[in-house]
């Protein structure tokens, strides 16, 4: 919902009045279905994050190591496979130039700090 709402350009802020009350517990659905997992709610961002690029953008780039990575290039792979902007490649920490104009090129970097 949120995503959708900034994707139809809806301004979102903080005002310093309490609106309502929330509480979370362990047995709620968004912590415990599994359409809430962090694998669906990686792919719903990269979905997204695909959809509102603008056209200018040729290449993005992912910074992460090991288990992180691969499932952020695994959800970009699979949004753009499902229509949206950006064209799938290789993981690689070399630059990969875009494969058609507004198509943009995912790199996957893995970097660990020394």
């Amino acid at each position: 919902t949120w995503m959708r709402l900034a994707e139809a350009g809806v301004r979102v802020g903080k005002i310093p009045d309490k609106l309502y009350g929330w509480r979370q517990h362990v047995l709620q659905s968004t912590r415990n279905h599994g359409r809430c997992s962090l694998d669906h709610l990686r792919l719903c961002k990269a979905h997204f994050l695909l959809r509102s690029l603008p056209s200018e953008v040729r290449e993005i780039e992912v910074w992460s190591v090991g288990q992180t990575l691969d499932a952020w290039g695994r959800a970009l792979i699979e949004a753009a496979k499902e229509g949206c902007t950006a064209t799938p490649s290789e993981t690689s920490t070399a630059s990969m130039p875009a494969s058609s104009v507004g198509s943009p090129t995912i790199r996957l970097v893995e970097w660990r700090p020394k």
